[in-house]
This record gives structure tokens, sequence and C-alpha cells, in this order.
């Protein structure tokens, strides 16, 4: 189609559609950074340290967090030495801002004792405001965490 084109798929799309999907993009950005920062922090790694592991210069990745974004080089590979499945960056929780309370609840959680765990699903178990089904699931989910802990640290 020739540039310019008054029936070319450009002039079919509105201003409020392109307005809308650099929001959404820009929102995903924001998320893919944030979750990388996260994973930064939670790994004890220096800004420094990670920015080389993705292989970019030492202070990349911080300049990277103000100016809102990253290199493709660096997310691919930040995806691939952290388990982070491409197909799933849209639709994947773990993206979105506002579960960052639930992922920090579970890295803290994960650091408990066995036996602190079990106290809180104890309580969970007593308590007269959780359904039955809720009280089974959680309890089989602490019980997974339990052993998951417990299978690495046998590591």
């Amino acid at each position: 189609m020739a540039r310019g084109d008054k029936n070319g798929i450009w002039d079919k799309i509105s201003e409020d559609a392109i307005q809308i999907n650099n929001e959404k993009v820009d929102t995903l950005i924001k998320e893919i950074l944030d979750q990388m920062n996260y994973t930064r922090v939670q790994t004890g790694l220096s800004s420094r340290k990670f920015s080389l592991l993705l292989g970019l210069e030492p202070t990349t990745f911080y300049k990277s967090l103000d100016r809102g974004g990253i290199q493709l080089k660096a997310f691919l590979s930040f995806c691939l030495l952290f388990g982070f499945d491409l197909g799933d960056i849209v639709n994947d929780s773990r993206w979105r801002t506002k579960d960052s309370p639930l992922r920090e609840f579970a890295s803290h959680f994960e650091t408990l004792s066995p036996e602190a765990m079990q106290d809180v699903s104890d309580a969970i178990q007593s308590s007269g405001n959780v359904d039955e089904k809720t009280k089974e699931r959680m309890s089989l989910l602490i019980d997974a965490v339990k052993n998951l802990k417990l299978n690495r640290q046998k590591r």
C-alpha cells in the first residue's frame, strides 16, 4: 500500500486505538521491568552484576528502570536464565504489578521453617472463617511448599 493512501490500513485505525495500544505496551514494559527488578532483588544481585549477567554494560539495567525500556537481547537472556516462558508474559499474573504483594508473601512464606508453616496451616484449619474446600486446598499447598523446601535443603 502506498504511503498516505486514504484507503490504507493506517487511515482505518483511529488515534484512540493507537493510544490504547501504546498504553497497554507501556504498562507491559513497566510490568516486565518490575518483574526483572523483583527477580534481581530476590536473587541478591546488585544492579551492576545483574546488568553484566544479562550482557549489558554495568549501569544499563539501573538506567533502564528510569527510562522504561530494556534491550530485547537482555530481556530474552533474563527469560532464559530465570525460567520465564515468553508465551506466558502477557497473561501470567507474575508479570502483574498488582500481584506483587502475593509474590512477596510467597517469597517470605517460603523462608519459614517447616514448623512455622505447620503453625500457619493449623491456624487456617482451626479458623471458623475459612470454608472446608479452602482449608483442604491450603493444607495441600502448604504441604507442597514444605516438601519443596525440604527437597531444596537436601541438595
